[in-house]
């Protein structure tokens, strides 16, 4: 059973003449039911179009696992093929290495399956995993309850300052949500990887700034 805790957190607040202005949060931690893996395939070679060859052979590979897997088109992105040479710089002097053909990779996928396509992904070839990033995504009614406790949580503080300046809260005069997401890790793949990542909890974080007169 998915468990599901819910976190009040007190941020900083200021205080101004006939104004107050505080900010609420909510926090609702739980189990990820999908994640989004994103990865690169990179090859190097003498020539240009060597480099592309061997790129598109591994993408190609990628592609066809996806067909055979039946994976709808819409949960995966195969981004364009970059190329350029690479090279080596001595002094005012620079000695063309070759070339370097990338493309990126993106592929959204249930929460049982990030272990079978990190495992997948290094077996087709694939050189460059980032970390996986975990997405609980949250019903309207969950997105409302975050809303509300982030608002009780404000007006508490707003209180709270109120009370200790001897005054009395008045309406509320602005309100405003922030929000923020975070960035993934990257790192080199490997079977091990693939086989103990563990995907632990996701938060879900909503910020209120609130604006209340004070009488």
């Amino acid at each position: 059973m998915k468990q599901i805790l819910w976190l009040l957190c007190f941020c900083a607040a200021s205080a101004s003449a006939g104004i107050i202005e505080v900010t609420g949060s909510a926090s609702l931690v739980s189990e990820p039911t999908m994640a989004i893996l994103t990865a690169s395939v990179s090859s190097e070679a003498q020539t240009a179009k060597e480099a592309k060859k061997q790129t598109d052979k591994v993408m190609s590979r990628v592609l066809n696992a996806f067909e055979s897997a039946n994976i709808d088109g819409q949960r995966y992105k195969a981004g364009h093929l970059q190329l350029g040479p690479q090279y080596n710089y001595r002094s005012d002097e620079r000695e063309l290495l070759g070339y370097q053909a990338q493309r990126q990779l993106e592929l959204e996928v249930d929460i049982d399956q990030v272990g079978f396509w990190l495992e997948q992904f290094t077996e087709l070839g694939i050189n460059n995993v980032s970390a996986p990033q975990y997405q609980a995504p949250l019903s309207q009614k969950q997105q409302d309850q975050l809303l509300q406790r982030a608002l009780k949580n404000a007006l508490h503080k707003a209180q709270v300052l109120a009370d200790a300046t001897e005054q009395q809260l008045g309406k509320v005069v602005d309100v405003q949500e922030q929000g923020g997401s975070p960035r993934p890790v990257m790192y080199k793949a490997t079977m091990a990887d693939a086989e103990s990542y563990h995907a632990g909890t996701v938060a879900e974080q909503v910020s209120l700034r609130l604006k209340v007169e004070l009488n």
